[in-house]
């Protein structure tokens, strides 16, 4: 669980730093507030996430260990 929380906070990064890049002329954007919020549990050690374009509301979530988790809607199956 941690590592997808590291996942989700350098993905934040990655687009706070775009923002940034994207305002060349100064102006300041618009501020936006952000929620963490866990959304499953009971991975030992997930290492990336995937959520195919063609399957919506499934996400696949792969372990260190090799095992491939499937959530569907926020559930695991």
């Amino acid at each position: 669980m941690r590592r997808l929380v590291l996942f989700a906070a350098l993905g934040l990064a990655a687009t706070a730093l775009a923002l940034a890049l994207a305002t060349s002329s100064g102006a300041r954007p618009e501020r936006t507030t952000l929620r963490f919020q866990p959304f499953a549990r009971g991975f030992a050690s997930p290492v990336y996430v995937g959520a195919p374009r063609s399957q919506p509301g499934r996400l696949y979530v792969v372990e260190q260990a090799g095992r491939i988790l499937l959530l569907v809607n926020g559930k695991r199956r």
